[in-house]
Parts: C-alpha cells; sequence; structure tokens
C-alpha cells in the first residue's frame, strides 16, 4: 500500500502549487465521457483548493491527432507521475488507473485518497452526466 498523504499535507507544501496526477478510468464506458468529467474535476480540484490537476485523460486530443497503441500513452503517464507531488485514484474500473498508483507505490509517490475530498469535488467524478 502506498503513503496516504492528507489533503491537508499536500496543501501546506512548501514548493509551488502542488502538482497531483489524476489515475481514473478512460476507455471504460467511454474516453469521451471520461475525459469530460475529469476535465471538469482537474479544474475544481484548482479553482477550489488551489491543486495544480496532471489529467492524463488529455492524452484523448494527441490520440485524436496522432494515433498510437495504447502503451505509447501509458509510457508517457508513467513519466509524468514522477513530477507529481502525488496521485490520487478516481473511483472506477480501470487496469491503467492500477497500473499507474502501482508505478507510484513503487516509486514512493504517495496517494491522495479521493475521499478526503470535499463532496461537491468528489461529486463530479461520482455523478452521471446529463
Amino acid at each position: 500500500m502506498s503513503r496516504i498523504i492528507t489533503l491537508d499535507e499536500l496543501l501546506d507544501m512548501p514548493s509551488p502549487p502542488p502538482m497531483v496526477y489524476t489515475a481514473g478510468p478512460y476507455t471504460n464506458p467511454d474516453p469521451v465521457v471520461n475525459t469530460h468529467k475529469a476535465i471538469k474535476f482537474g479544474l475544481a480540484l484548482w479553482e477550489q483548493l488551489g491543486i495544480l490537476p496532471f489529467t492524463p485523460h488529455l492524452t484523448l486530443m494527441s490520440h485524436m491527432v496522432c494515433p498510437k497503441p495504447i502503451n505509447f500513452w501509458y509510457s508517457i503517464d508513467l513519466a509524468y507521475i514522477d513530477h507529481c507531488d502525488a496521485i490520487l485514484r478516481m473511483p472506477g474500473s480501470s487496469s491503467g488507473a492500477d497500473a499507474e498508483m502501482e508505478y507510484a507505490y513503487q516509486n514512493r509517490i504517495p496517494e491522495l485518497s479521493f475521499y478526503a475530498l470535499p463532496d461537491d469535488i468528489k461529486n463530479i467524478w461520482l455523478k452521471e452526466l446529463g
């Protein structure tokens, strides 16, 4: 299990705004739906908490311009994790997000629990898009 960092610990970091990698489902149920939710979720982290999100779902646009095999995108995602202060796992089934969490654990990147966030931010990810 990775080290869990509290929201207060993260916000008290002396560096520039803390950057958090947001790991979560991408393909299931749909990449566009998940990217939409991930963007809104990341912007709420910034606007409400001052946490700089790294949203790997945005590779959707890169893939549309230059299609590559999924492992190409995973390799880029893992490289970005090394530059983040923490990783946050959004709920939902995802072998890619599970692999990102394992990578973070192996590289001693702390985890910010999704459930430590304010309810209004959590609900951006949890609610269905209407």
